[in-house]
């Protein structure tokens, strides 16, 4: 057995305990584990594999499967009938599969007993198994990313000193760049046999410097990469390559991964169509195929279009009043330099001003996927420059944004899509005849992340607009924070508040228009009390009572002084039975006995065990749809809510990243949550989390999380849209849709002579809806399913209102 890292055989398996752990599977030194039951790595070379696995005689049998690197079961077998219960193996090892990892899995034959067994590779495979593809090397090796002792990061290659013992083997490094950055980087190192190296610049004008450590480090094994500042991203191709002494390939690995602050992110590639459409001789000529596709998140790098997703025309139709969005993309052909794209003057039955229009650019940057060691390339920010260059066979995409007027006169609208000056589409836009309601019994909330506004010194202005700009989404109340800016003192043993901060941004809010119910936080009012005190205060203690009533006290006076629309207040944060909930019922019970609605993000199991008797509007968390997997459940949590005659609210939306799928970077996960499954949950409040709230450098995902549904521009005052804010709108639309055409069926529905068509438009409707899951599962659910649930609601709404 050889080992590194703190690894040991034992009696009952094989343990790990820290490191990387390999084992000699050789003739002279077999690998004899004690009841494993799990997988072996080892990594093939040519020729034909062969090895044997065997039991302990006289009777511990075993059965093996020996999967390639793909997966697919290559051999299968057991010691029954077996001479010595020893397996013979003897199979090819296919070209493709040379210097891939295969493994071996040892498990038992039914009605036997399982405990001993045995593995020694005679040829066509490294003697060196590892239990994990991450801990084998060949013929040792693992793959590295760690912050180094000088401050720096590193990615790269931990090669064993085993090594230098193999005459004839030479080893390589490569790093490529990502073609997402304007000057793509090329990076090459070379380790030959006897460690030497070689430290080179990337790009045209050096404008990065990497290094190639060639430090013995770890029980001498080597380190082979790049060393780099640990703040900047890495992301790209990197390669390690082992060659035999004639020059031969025999080891041959790539990673698509991001790097950075010494961690690794792997590539999750895109599911790319079964059928591509071939370029036309017209496309050739014009050096282009322009398509749409069904989510416009989809359209990464090494997107190509479907047949059915070439188009010459960009359609849309909407009612005055909204926003009109639709997406459209080049695959270049060949490159071309400072590409213009136009859109002319919307013409048709009335003016729809030329600032009203907007075309958009859809930037590609790498993103985590979740927070589970993964990341895409993939579509998000939203600005309104041209692209600099469009290189061959990347996808570039563009967003039509149209401002519709309140007062638009119904009809055809169009306008050519001009590429360099000469026409390449057709954009048609039709406005309906009728207005869409706007639901102010359903509150589409937002946490604004308002307290940048102090921070950051905005001006009213720059207020006004971000406001007005939630607004214009179909936002209609905020989470607002009374605490930032505000001054407590303790004087003469009571405490004083000074809310006036507070006051002018309500006086904002205010004449922005907000008709929902909002939220006012005063999360982190213990530790300002504490902070004034000059001690620890608990929630649960009396000087924290005492401090909350005196906020409490000043919103009263303020509120009916400036006549603040209706709102609740909120102290503690998703409790849970282990963690906050006493405290969560205690101050939830202050708040209600002073006369104030309250709120709290919540769970079922804390509301029943604590919260009920104080809490009137319950936020259940919906991240990932964890209180809501079901429509069951969801009803469940509904009805106990109403039944206590509280309001049902959930929170879920905007850009949380759980398991069942990130919504940053896509459309229609937002758009699903928001508009079908609001509707669907009966819920009277909806929350989107979170607007703006970074960690470390907003435009790089990997130094710390962003939790961001917009990004900051450069002067950190405006912001950037994005195709999650996109998904946003488009989803409060859809609810208010679905909700007016309801509204139409059961105002019909008394009447006899419409009764027939009444029923024949809720199974119409109600089988596009059924074609949604209730969770939108990737695959099942995109942008596209909307779009069609959107144009029947809109057939069925002007259908209905003839009759």
């Amino acid at each position: 057995m050889a080992s590194s890292g703190g690894c040991r055989q034992v009696a009952a398996r094989i343990k790990v305990k820290t490191g990387r752990c390999t084992f000699e599977a050789r003739k002279e030194a077999p690998l004899r584990p004690t009841n494993y039951k799990g997988r072996l790595y080892f990594c093939v070379n040519r020729g034909r594999l062969k090895l044997e696995a065997f039991g302990s005689t006289p009777n511990e049998h075993i059965a093996i499967a020996i999967r390639d690197s793909t997966g697919k079961v290559v051999f299968e077998g057991d010691s029954l009938e077996k001479n010595q219960l020893v397996i013979p193996v003897d199979i090819p090892i296919a070209r493709e599969q040379e210097g891939h990892i295969w493994s071996i899995q040892f498990s038992k034959v039914t009605w036997r007993k399982f405990e001993d067994m045995g593995l020694f590779i005679k040829a066509g495979a490294s003697p060196v198994v590892a239990l994990s593809p991450s801990q084998l090397v060949f013929p040792l090796f693992s793959r590295e990313s760690r912050l180094l002792e000088n401050g720096n990061a590193f990615f790269g290659v931990a090669v064993s000193p085993y090594l230098k013992g193999v005459k004839g083997y030479s080893t390589s490094f490569s790093f490529a760049e990502a073609e997402t950055l304007e000057h793509p980087a090329k990076i090459q190192f070379d380790v030959d046999e006897n460690w030497s190296s070689t430290v080179l610049c990337s790009g045209e004008d050096n404008e990065r410097r990497f290094e190639l450590r060639p430090t013995v480090e770890d029980d001498s094994w080597l380190l082979v990469g790049i060393e780099y500042p640990k703040e900047i991203l890495l992301c790209g191709k990197a390669s390690f390559t082992v060659h035999n002494s004639e020059g031969n390939t025999v080891a041959d690995y790539h990673w698509n991964i991001a790097a950075c602050g010494g961690k690794a992110f792997d590539e999750i590639p895109l599911k790319k169509p079964a059928i591509t459409a071939e370029p036309t001789k017209e496309d050739i000529t014009r050096g282009y195929q322009l398509f749409r596709c069904e989510e416009p998140g989809s359209i990464r790098l090494d997107c190509r279009p479907s047949p059915e997703e070439l188009c010459s025309e960009i359609t849309d139709e909407t009612s005055p009043g909204l926003v009109a969005c639709e997406f459209f993309a080049f695959l270049p052909l060949r490159s071309f330099d400072r590409p213009h794209i136009q859109i002319g003057k919307l013409k048709g039955p009335s003016e729809i001003p030329d600032e009203a229009v907007k075309l958009l650019t859809v930037r590609m940057w790498p993103q985590q996927l979740g927070r589970q060691g993964t990341f895409a390339i993939v579509p998000e920010l939203m600005l309104p420059q041209d692209f600099p260059f469009w290189k061959e066979r990347v996808p570039y995409q563009y967003c039509i944004r149209v401002i519709v007027p309140r007062k638009c006169q119904s009809g055809d609208y169009e306008t050519p899509i001009l590429l360099n000056g000469v026409p390449c589409a057709t954009y048609k836009l039709h406005v309906d005849d009728f207005n869409l309601p706007e639901y102010n019994d359903m509150t589409f909330r937002l946490y604004a992340d308002g307290q940048r506004w102090l921070k950051q010194n905005f001006m009213d202005e720059e207020i006004l607009r971000e406001m007005r700009n939630f607004r214009e989404h179909g936002i209609n109340a905020l989470m607002l924070y009374p605490l930032s800016g505000s001054v407590i003192t303790w004087q003469n043993g009571m405490f004083q508040v000074d809310l006036s901060r507070f006051r002018h941004v309500m006086q904002l809010y205010c004449q922005v228009g907000f008709p929902g119910v909002a939220v006012f936080s005063l999360q982190g009012l213990d530790s300002r009390i504490s902070s004034v005190l000059d001690r620890k205060v608990t929630m649960l203690q009396p000087e924290f009572e005492a401090g909350l009533k005196a906020v409490l006290n000043t919103l009263v006076s303020l509120g009916k002084n400036d006549a603040w629309p209706e709102y609740c207040i909120h102290v503690i944060d998703e409790p849970t039975l282990k963690r906050g909930s006493k405290e969560a019922a205690a101050v939830l019970k202050i708040v209600k006995q002073a006369g104030f609605k309250t709120f709290n993000t919540c769970y079922a199991e804390v509301v029943r065990a604590h919260l009920a008797p104080w809490l009137d509007n319950r936020c259940y968390n919906n991240s990932g749809f964890h209180s809501s997997p079901t429509k069951e459940a969801n009803d469940i949590l509904r009805h106990e809510t109403l039944a206590d005659g509280d309001t049902f609210w959930w929170y879920g939306a905007g850009c949380y990243a759980p398991e069942s799928g990130s919504l940053d970077c896509n459309i229609f996960r937002n758009r699903h949550m928001l508009g079908l499954f609001a509707w669907r949950s009966g819920a009277s409040g909806a929350w989107a989390w979170t607007f703006l709230s970074t960690v470390g450098n907003p435009y790089n995902d990997f130094d710390g999380k962003e939790d961001c549904i917009c990004y900051p521009a450069s002067d950190g005052h405006d912001v950037i849209d994005t195709l999650q804010w996109e998904g946003i709108r488009e989803g409060i639309y859809d609810y208010r849709y679905i909700r007016f055409w309801s509204e139409l069926c059961d105002q019909m529905s008394s009447n006899q002579e419409k009764a027939v068509e009444v029923f024949q438009s809720r199974k119409h409707i109600q089988k596009e809806m059924k074609a949604s899951p209730w969770i939108p599962q990737d695959g099942l659910v995109s942008n596209a399913l909307f779009q069609r649930l959107r144009k029947s609601l809109i057939q069925e709404i002007k259908r209905l209102r003839t009759f």
